[in-house]
C-alpha cells in the first residue's frame, strides 16, 4: 500500500493563500482606523469644549468694546446673546486592498506594480450658532434701572474693591453726585466728582482696615457700618472724619440703614442711588481715545473748560480704564475691536482696565438677564 504523503509538506492551495493575504491585509487596516477612532468623542470634548469656551468669552469682550465706542460716537449699541451652540460630528472610514499575488510552494509575494493598499476618513464638524437680539420693553428697563443696592452690597462682600464700585455703579449718596451729566452722552461742561473721588478713596482705606462695610443685616436690610481704629493716633482718624464730614453722618452712630431714596432719608438712613446700566456704560466710554482727527471733524462729543480748552477725561475715568486707538492692529491687546477704520483696544498690561471691564461685564449679566421680551431667534448654521 503506498505511503500517504507527509501533510506538512503539502504545498498550500493558491485559493487559502490569496484569502489569508486578504484577511491579513484588511485586518490591519482596519485595525489602524479602529485605533483612530478610538476615544473619538473624549477627544473632542477635551479640545472643543475649551476652543468654544475662549471664543465664546473673546466675542462677549469685543462686542462689549464695540458697544462702549458706539456710544463715544453716539452711535446705536446693540447686544446679540447667544443662546446655544450645537455642534454635529461625523466620521466616515473607508478601506481597500488590491493587487497581483504570485504563489509557489514555499513562500508568498506580491508584485511591487501591481499591490495597493488605501484607506481613508472624512471627518466634518457642523456647528450651529444661536443668536438672539437683546431688546424690548424689559430689556430697556433693565438697561435703564438703577443698579440694585443689593448687587452692590454683593459686590463689594465678593472681594471688589469699593472704590471701583463706587465711582463706577453709585450716581449719589446722601448729598454727594457722582459726575451725573456723565451717564449720557458726552456733555459740553465738565462733570462735578471730587467729592466722589475724595469719598472712595477714604472708603477704600477704611475697607482695606476692616473697618468698614456695607453689608446684610439680620432683616435683610442693607447697612452701611463704620468702626474706629483700635490706635487713637492712627491714620485712619482722617479718614474715618472725612467719611462722616463728606456724608454728614452724625457722631454718636455708626451702623446705618441703606435706602433706595436719598432725596427722602431721614437723619439716621443713608440714602444711595445706583447707576442705571446704560448710565455706567456711557461714563465708561468717556475712558475711549478717539483719533485726533474724529474730533477734528465733529464725529465725538468734545466737553469744554470755561475758557474754551478741551476737558481731560482721565481726570475722571483714567485710572479706572483707557480705550486707546490705532490706525493698525495693536499687538499687545487684551481685546481689540475695528470701527470707522481705526483698532480700538485694551492694553494687556493695563491691569486697571482690565479689571473695570471684567466688573462691567459682571454688571451687565446681573443687570440684563432676562429669557423674556427677546426677539425672534437668529439661527445660522455654521458650514456646508
Amino acid at each position: 500500500m503506498p505511503v500517504p504523503p507527509n501533510r506538512a509538506q503539502e504545498p498550500p492551495k493558491k485559493e487559502s493563500r490569496r484569502n489569508f493575504l486578504s484577511s491579513a491585509i484588511a485586518s490591519s487596516v482596519v485595525a489602524v482606523t479602529a485605533g483612530c477612532v478610538r476615544g473619538l468623542g473624549p477627544s473632542v470634548i477635551q479640545h472643543e469644549r475649551f476652543d468654544y469656551n475662549q471664543k465664546v468669552v473673546r466675542s462677549n469682550n469685543e462686542q462689549m468694546l464695540l458697544n462702549l465706542v458706539r456710544l463715544r460716537y453716539n452711535d446705536t449699541p446693540l447686544f446679540l446673546e447667544l443662546g446655544t451652540i450645537v455642534a454635529q460630528y461625523s466620521l466616515e472610514t473607508r478601506v481597500g486592498a488590491g493587487g497581483n499575488v504570485q504563489l509557489t510552494p514555499k513562500s508568498i509575494a506580491a508584485q511591487a506594480d501591481g499591490f495597493n493598499l488605501s484607506a481613508g476618513a472624512n471627518w466634518a464638524e457642523r456647528p450651529t450658532m444661536t443668536y438672539t437680539p437683546l431688546n424690548g420693553d424689559e430689556f430697556a428697563t433693565r438697561l435703564l434701572s438703577p443698579i440694585p443696592t443689593d448687587a452692590i452690597v454683593l459686590l463689594s462682600q465678593s472681594g471688589w474693591s469699593i472704590e471701583r464700585l463706587m465711582r463706577i455703579c453709585v450716581q449719589r449718596i446722601n448729598e454727594v453726585g457722582n459726575a451725573a451729566s456723565a451717564t449720557g452722552p458726552t456733555p459740553e461742561e465738565p462733570p462735578r466728582f471730587q467729592q466722589m473721588a475724595e469719598l472712595s478713596r477714604h472708603l477704600r482705606q477704611l475697607q482695606k482696615a476692616g473697618l468698614w462695610a456695607i453689608s446684610h443685616s439680620n432683616k435683610r436690610v442693607p447697612l452701611f457700618w463704620l468702626r474706629n481704629p483700635s490706635d487713637e493716633d492712627s491714620p485712619l482718624n482722617e479718614d474715618i472724619a472725612a467719611v462722616r464730614r463728606l456724608l454728614e453722618l452724625k457722631p454718636e452712630l455708626s451702623e446705618w440703614p441703606i435706602t433706595a431714596y436719598p432725596f427722602k432719608r431721614l437723619s439716621t438712613e443713608i440714602g444711595l442711588r445706583g447707576r442705571t446700566m446704560l448710565g455706567v456704560m456711557y461714563f465708561l466710554s468717556q475712558s475711549v481715545e478717539p483719533p485726533p482727527e474724529h474730533a477734528a471733524r465733529h464725529l465725538v462729543g468734545v466737553t469744554k473748560l470755561p475758557d474754551g480748552q478741551p476737558f481731560d477725561w482721565t481726570q475722571v475715568v483714567g485710572d479706572l480704564l483707557r480705550i486707546k486707538s490705532s490706525p493698525h492692529y495693536p499687538k499687545e491687546a487684551f481685546i481689540a475691536i475695528q470701527y470707522r477704520n481705526h483698532w480700538f483696544y485694551i492694553e494687556d498690561a493695563d491691569r486697571d482696565s482690565k479689571t473695570t471691564f471684567n466688573m462691567l461685564i459682571l454688571l451687565f449679566m446681573l443687570q440684563s438677564a432676562s429669557s423674556q421680551g427677546k426677539s425672534p431667534i437668529l439661527t445660522l448654521p455654521i458650514g456646508n
